[in-house]
């Protein structure tokens, strides 16, 4: 505000109060982007471990899927998300929808089925599971190794889980940028808005 505060006052606050906001959101964004890449560095071990009597072809194939669905979360998705998407896996409206916070949809949750990309990086996860499957079945296999396969079973259903996360941080992300951005060009002159965070360990 004007007669309050000298320019270089106004200037050092904000510019002290943008660079803790930058080092707060790129705290969580560095996490959550290693969390993301120590998934798919654990669906590749798990792989490696399972298709050892696969065809080279099919082996390939799935690890190219793995490397897709890495490429895909990380540069594809985010703009792929709509408010109102056709397709289930882009309505952000019906992705934050809950009992106790309902957010309606304008297509009433009737949307199209998932895209290609979005479908194939759980398929590809069902399919290691699959595999982990027919390893247990494997004739001669020792009680030790088929418990090997029992958590390596756990192991993918917790990677499908830190998919789940990931996607949902990636969602959250464009929200709040949404947010932040029509907050700023909603102020009136001399008007500023301060956006606090805070983290904890």
């Amino acid at each position: 505000p004007e007669n309050v505060l000298s320019a270089e006052s106004v200037r050092n606050i904000l510019s002290k109060m943008t660079k803790g906001q930058q080092k707060s959101y790129q705290g969580l964004d560095d996490e959550m982007v290693y969390k993301g890449s120590k998934n798919i560095e654990r669906l590749h071990e798990i792989h490696d471990l399972l298709s050892s009597g696969e065809r080279e072809a099919d082996r390939q194939n799935i690890k190219n899927r793995i490397d897709s669905m890495d490429a895909w979360h990380k540069s594809g998705f985010r703009f792929h998300l709509q408010h109102h998407g056709d397709r289930c896996c882009q309505c952000i409206s019906c992705g934050l929808h809950s009992s106790a916070e309902p957010i309606a949809c304008p297509k009433r949750g009737c949307h199209k089925e998932a895209c290609s990309q979005c479908e194939d990086s759980f398929q590809v996860i069902s399919d290691l599971k699959t595999l982990a499957e027919k390893a247990r079945e494997r004739e001669g296999i020792t009680d030790t190794e088929e418990e090997k396969f029992v958590e390596v079973d756990v192991e993918i259903d917790k990677c499908r889980q830190s998919l789940c996360e990931y996607r949902a941080h990636i969602v959250q992300k464009k929200v709040e940028a949404k947010f932040y951005r029509e907050e700023i060009q909603s102020l009136a002159t001399n008007e500023a808005v301060v956006i606090c965070d805070f983290k904890m360990k």
